[in-house]
């Protein structure tokens, strides 16, 4: 006699292990994505398992209908902007699916010698809730080193742009990063916001407030240097929210034009606040500034 297959057990399997994939993807790229809509997109995977269970159903069970499904799971969850875009979130998706997928295939059959599947879609009622944690638990570290050399090595140079920066007939050329989770906008006017280290505009501020600024000696000092400086008129006071910071404010200032520059092509915007940070955004060095996605569309 052979192993009894509850429906119910395998839907609600696949819709937690779907809804931990994107949620972890979520975390690793940084994205505001609502809970519901990686809910959304997780039942939609496991319906999709329950289909190709079913007797007569082996015709959906073929690469173009898996990778058509994960590109719906990516586009309902995160909704993104451009197709590259769906492409990089879709590959990463597949990447830890593997890792992690891997991780727990390899633990339990380390010790139990076989998988049990059905229409080659494995099934994890044999396995004790300790291989699934443990390896999971691999999968993600696995997924972090992944993620994290991808990023450095094949993904952040896509994501990089160079802006000029016009204020009080001055200019400053920076690099700065699109930031697919930047959604700051002044809540008067709509404006979009631009994070930028304040270092990088030596050229660009007026000598007497980039000296106070260097002189802070907390956040708070930061900003009443801003807030004190000539451009009182151009002032606007951002909220946002971060891990750990809810209800936050950032001050920032009214530029007088944004020229975008990538791959050869310009984009002149001229309703832009620019925000001041008082720590370096990348470690490296490779930009100092964090750039609203729309900013390329």
């Amino acid at each position: 006699m052979g192993d009894i297959l509850y429906i119910d057990i395998v839907f609600i399997e696949n819709l937690f292990m779907n809804y931990f994939l994107l949620y972890l993807l979520k975390r690793l790229v940084r994205s505001k994505a609502p809970i519901w809509r990686l809910l959304l997109s997780a039942l939609i995977g496991a319906w999709y398992v329950l289909v190709i269970l079913m007797p007569s159903m082996e015709i959906y069970l073929n690469l173009s209908m898996k990778i058509l499904v994960s590109l719906l799971m990516i586009v309902i969850a995160f909704l993104p902007y451009t197709f590259r875009e769906v492409i990089k979130l879709v590959l990463l998706f597949y990447l830890e699916t593997f890792l992690i997928g891997g991780s727990i295939m390899a633990i339990f059959y380390l010790t139990h010698g076989d998988l049990n599947n059905i229409n080659g879609v494995i099934l994890l009622n044999r396995m004790s809730q300790i291989y699934l944690i443990i390896g999971s638990l691999l999968g993600i570290v696995f997924s972090k080193i992944a993620f994290d050399y991808i990023d450095s090595y094949f993904f952040d140079n896509n994501f990089i742009v160079d802006l000029e920066i016009f204020l009080d007939k001055k200019h400053q050329n920076i690099k700065a990063l699109i930031d697919t989770g930047n959604n700051l906008k002044d809540p008067l006017s709509g404006d979009p916001v631009i994070v930028v280290y304040y270092k990088a505009l030596k050229d660009l501020l007026p000598n007497d407030l980039y000296h106070n600024l260097n002189l802070s000696k907390s956040y708070e000092d930061f900003v009443k240097c801003i807030l004190n400086s000539k451009y009182k008129n151009r002032i606007r006071v951002i909220p946002y929210n971060a891990i750990g910071i809810s209800n936050g404010l950032i001050t920032g200032i009214k530029i007088d034009k944004l020229i975008v520059k990538k791959e050869g092509h310009l984009k002149v915007l001229e309703d832009v606040i620019m925000t001041f940070y008082h720590l370096p955004l990348s470690q490296e060095g490779i930009f100092d500034a964090l750039a609203f996605p729309e900013i390329i569309r």
